[in-house]
């Protein structure tokens, strides 16, 4: 699917893609994000640019973020998110996307990578999907930017096997949960901290994972681990964390979902994915490791209208708000990807309907 040239609004948001950056103040900014998914839903240029404005308009001033120099694989002198745009940009010009997507992404320390949450793959995911060269710019800038190695995790002597016992669902519930080592993780940490000072801990755990062998059934897995993370993640008597815990989620959940586009047809590398599953583990621990909800407790959510119907429903009732845009977005494209599971559905009886 491309974006048509009608679009000016969508078109607009991707040109002034250093002023819209993907990270505002420690939260996704979802705005290309859900301006695209609202563009497939066939909003209205009209009312895409209302909703776009109000939601600018209730954040601050947005600004160009300060991105700190990291190590990363590629070498370029003393490398900003600037410098990295103005190189790729340059790449896809004379090189095509995807001759620079074989050779410094796919098969690369890039792909591996688990920074930022793994938001900058759902960036790359909106650019190959739409066919957009200048957000695949951005994607790559900022996985670069904000590149944290795993190779921690990608053990040669291991990931050629299988050997785990637990679903990935036993492991977040039964051990991760109430293990008494992930204490001193759960101390106002950040996720880069987490995975520093946890990772021989994390690492023991994302191989405890009996990881199905369709890789689809294995993304499944993780999505469907996701929305009860979503679920778990909202609690009532602090509203304010509510709404962190909510972005995180929202984030994890894009994050998986961004696989199956950037690696159709079932063609993700087995390492990948357990560098999907250590982005749920570190989330859930970033998140205080809420209680989730059992599957007999959730089949009695009440089923409810299909997803987009809800978001068109908000947009009729003018009832715009970001995170719940996104939250909806994310977990309608789950269920897209995982249509024998009604869980995503009965997430959104849960959290906007009750």
């Amino acid at each position: 699917m491309t974006i048509t040239s009608s679009s000016i609004l969508v078109n607009s948001i991707i040109k002034d893609g250093c002023l819209y950056q993907m990270e505002y103040k420690g939260i996704q900014n979802n705005l290309l994000y859900v301006v695209l998914k609202l563009y497939d839903l066939g909003v209205s240029d009209q009312k895409l640019r209302s909703i776009s404005r109000r939601m600018i308009n209730s954040m601050d001033a947005l600004f160009t973020p300060k991105i700190f120099k990291l190590s990363v694989p590629i070498r370029i002198n003393d490398c900003l998110y600037s410098s990295y745009l103005e190189f790729f940009n340059r790449q896809v010009m004379n090189y095509g996307v995807q001759d620079t997507l074989n050779q410094y992404f796919y098969g690369t320390m890039l792909a591996q990578s688990i920074g930022s949450q793994c938001l900058p793959m759902a960036h790359l995911a909106l650019g190959l999907k739409y066919g957009l060269p200048k957000v695949i710019v951005q994607a790559l800038s900022y996985i670069a930017t904000s590149y944290q190695e795993t190779s921690f995790l990608l053990d040669e002597e291991e990931i050629s096997y299988n050997n785990g016992y637990l679903t990935a669902h036993e492991i977040l519930v039964d051990q991760v949960r109430v293990d008494p080592r992930f204490e001193i993780l759960s101390s106002k940490l950040t996720y880069r901290k987490i995975l520093k000072i946890g990772r021989e801990l994390l690492r023991t755990y994302v191989y405890l994972w009996r990881m199905p062998n369709n890789v689809e059934v294995a993304l499944n897995n993780l999505r469907d681990l996701a929305a009860r993370i979503l679920l778990a993640s909202i609690n009532k008597d602090q509203q304010q964390q509510d709404q962190t815990n909510l972005h995180l989620s929202c984030n994890l959940l894009k994050s998986i979902n961004s696989v199956s586009i950037i690696y159709p047809n079932n063609t993700c590398p087995i390492p990948l994915i357990r560098v999907q599953f250590l982005n749920v583990i570190s989330s859930y621990i970033l998140q205080g490791r809420p209680t989730i909800i059992s599957s007999s407790v959730i089949q009695q959510f009440e089923m409810v209208k299909p997803i987009k119907q809800h978001v068109q429903d908000i947009l009729t009732n003018d009832d715009i708000n970001l995170t719940t845009l996104s939250v909806l977005a994310a977990l309608e494209e789950a269920e897209t990807k995982d249509e024998k599971n009604d869980i995503y559905n009965k997430v959104v009886s849960s959290i906007y309907l009750q």
